[in-house]
């Protein structure tokens, strides 16, 4: 059995949003909790069921409004947005104006029942202000370095007592990314769940995290409805942070980025011409393509117009398909992320087609790893959601098991491919975005 990838190079003159499940990556840290101070305050200890939109005071129900002033233009998933609103249960949404609405319930709102998408939710359930607590948002730093945090503090879940939870929600001007921080959780022995995660433009767009009894172990949730076990023994680690940060191109200028499988090992080269600024890469790894964690770093040229080569041998992948993407850091603490690459680790290749990412943007790469007959040729036909046929590409046996197709031919919208590969017929769908 021998493998075939191909480099699917997505070239979309289409305009349409992106997916927050591919536009958008999760990175899990603990960092010190810091409690903000200052800035405007909404509603009252007594809180419950609010929605923040037409002011302070709040109100029940689905609202219309202006929203507030995030302070300065946020671009989440390559759309631009100045307002947000704001609700007690947990949440906030983005907008633009001259308004925009926040469907709700007169009770609980809980996100993936009010149909709405542009949801940031960081502790989703009925929550509820008492004596001591707090909800408001403040605009911290300086143009271009802004930071918009809005902060739930002393909360507790919906006439319970025992409760004290606190966290946060930030957007940052300078890199778009999205902040979930906890502080101090206290939770009487009460069995519930909450909803944590990112929505698009609708909620059957979602980034969502799953588990059922650990917060620092979560995994992508499969349905806009997936949810975190929230009780006695199970809630955020203080200091715990979520961070979503958007697909990006790293400031230095590659001349490759390479991972293959050595025996157990998963060996990564990346070349640059040229770095400006650079202080290190951060070689992350993920076991499922969303949950990145840090393995190593390789001190970076800083600035440079010279061909550079770096070498990174990661000794533990998991035994099947591996993730990995780089992180650059530049001196003053900026990041940015490479394009994700992937490899198979272990002694039995998988016996299915492999497509990664998937969706997938426009400028990103899609990798087909396919299972092939020894000697024997592969062919992969796409077809437009009508069932017309879109290209055909006939893979022959190569000692680089390489194919680089230029599929300018494809708009943004929904695929199926077929891949005949020796006597084995195999078929999905691939779904092309442009930002």
């Amino acid at each position: 059995m021998r493998f075939f990838t191909i480099l699917l190079c997505l070239l979309i003159s289409a305009r349409v949003h992106a997916l927050v499940n591919t536009g958008m990556f999760l990175v899990k840290s603990t960092k010190t909790y810091v409690i903000q101070a200052g800035g405007t305050a909404l509603g009252s200890t007594t809180s419950d069921d609010q929605i923040y939109l037409t002011g302070t005071t709040g109100s029940l129900g689905t609202q219309t409004g202006t929203g507030f002033s995030i302070g300065f233009t946020f671009s989440y998933n390559g759309v631009s947005y100045t307002q947000f609103g704001v609700s007690t249960n947990g949440y906030i949404k983005l907008g633009n104006l001259p308004s925009f609405s926040m469907n709700s319930n007169t009770y609980y709102q809980d996100i993936q029942a009010t149909g709405d998408g542009l949801l940031l939710s960081a502790l989703n359930y009925d929550l509820q202000g008492q004596t001591g607590s707090s909800l408001q948002y403040i605009l911290s730093g300086t143009a271009p370095t802004r930071v918009l945090t809005v902060q739930w503090f002393g909360f507790r879940s919906y006439n319970q007592t025992g409760d004290n939870y606190n966290f946060q929600i930030k957007l940052y001007e300078d890199s778009s990314k999205v902040e979930f921080c906890y502080g101090a959780f206290t939770h009487n022995s009460t069995s519930e769940t909450a909803r944590v995660g990112l929505y698009g433009i609708t909620n059957a767009d979602f980034l969502m995290r799953t588990h059922a009894s650990n917060w620092a172990t979560t995994a992508n949730g499969s349905a806009n409805s997936s949810n975190i076990a929230f009780n006695g023994s199970c809630y955020p680690p203080n200091g715990l942070t979520f961070t979503y940060y958007p697909i990006s191109i790293l400031p230095v200028t590659f001349t490759e980025f390479n991972v293959a499988a050595k025996g157990d090992y998963a060996l990564l080269n990346w070349g640059t011409a040229s770095e400006t600024n650079n202080d290190y890469f951060t070689v992350e790894h993920s076991a499922n393509g969303q949950l990145f964690e840090e393995t190593g770093r390789i001190k970076g040229a800083g600035t440079s117009s010279q061909m550079h080569s770096y070498t990174f041998v990661h000794e533990n992948p998991v035994e099947g398909i591996n993730y990995y993407r780089i992180k650059q850091t530049d001196f003053n603490g900026d990041f940015s992320y490479s394009v994700l690459r992937s490899v198979y680790i272990g002694k039995d290749p998988p016996k299915t087609v492999t497509v990664f990412p998937n969706p997938c943007a426009t400028g990103l790469p899609v990798t087909f790893s396919i299972p092939a007959q020894a000697n024997s040729s592969a062919m992969i036909e796409i077809y437009t959601h009508e069932g017309v046929l879109a290209d055909r590409i006939n893979i022959l046996p190569a000692n680089d098991g390489e194919l680089i197709y230029d599929s300018n031919k494809l708009s943004a919208g929904l695929y199926f491919y077929r891949v005949y590969s020796g006597a084995e017929i195999h078929s999905g769908k691939l779904l092309v975005l442009s930002p």
